[in-house]
C-alpha cells in the first residue's frame, strides 16, 4: 500500500481524523486503529508533537479528535472526565516546555 493510499485509509477509518492529522499519525507508526488505541490519545499526541514541535500547536482539541478516534466517536461526544484528563495532559505538557 502507498503512503497515499495509507493516508486515505486513515481519514476513512479514523473518525474525527482529516487530510492534516492522517499524514502526521503516518509518520508516527500509526497506520491502524489499534496502533492508536494500543498507545492512546496522549502519547499518540505526544509522538506528533514531538516530530514536529514549531509546527504543533499543544492544545486540547488535538487530543479530543484522537480520543474521539479511539472511541469511534464525534469529538464533541467523549465525557466531561476524560475531557477533563486531556485538558491536563495538554496543560501539562504546555507548562513542561
Amino acid at each position: 500500500m502507498s503512503r497515499e493510499q495509507k493516508i486515505n485509509h486513515i481519514i476513512k477509518t479514523f473518525k474525527n481524523i482529516g487530510e492534516r492529522v492522517a499524514p502526521q499519525l503516518l509518520d508516527t507508526g500509526i497506520e491502524t486503529l489499534d496502533d492508536l488505541k494500543k498507545i492512546g490519545a496522549e502519547e499518540a499526541f505526544y509522538n506528533i508533537w514531538a516530530a514536529n514541535p514549531v509546527e504543533i500547536e499543544i492544545n486540547a482539541m488535538y487530543l479530543y479528535a484522537l480520543e474521539g478516534a479511539i472511541q469511534g466517536i464525534n469529538c464533541l461526544m467523549i465525557d466531561r472526565e476524560r475531557k477533563d484528563e486531556l485538558q491536563n495532559y495538554a496543560k501539562a505538557l504546555r507548562e513542561s516546555i
